[in-house]
């Protein structure tokens, strides 16, 4: 039987990301930070949409996991995240100029 991660276990996990992160970072302009973030959310969108369709698609009578319904409950906000991000994607190339970001970079 699994259990969801202790919220200690998550902290792990975002400090984890957040070293990788800040790993990645080291000795890079600003112009390539923002290069780099945008590939990253781009992916992690990506894999997002993928999972949450494959949820919403699935046939009732096949047997999802325990955390799908959360998923899938948190549609609204990752398709906020991904409506912002593709309008940014879309407004055109100069997407390494200082608030074209709805994040800082």
């Amino acid at each position: 039987m699994t259990a969801a991660p202790s919220v200690d276990g998550l902290a792990l996990v975002v400090e984890g990301i957040d070293a990788f992160i800040r790993e990645q970072y080291r000795g890079i302009g600003r112009t390539e930070r923002g290069k780099w973030l945008r590939r990253l959310m781009v992916t992690w969108l990506m894999d997002s949409v993928n999972i949450l369709s494959t949820y919403l698609a699935a046939p009732s009578a096949l047997p999802l996991p325990e955390h799908a319904q959360a998923v899938v409950d948190s549609s609204p906000a990752l398709c906020q995240v991904l409506d912002s991000v593709s309008a940014t994607l879309t407004a055109g190339p100069s997407l390494s100029r200082p608030g074209a970001w709805p994040w800082p970079v």
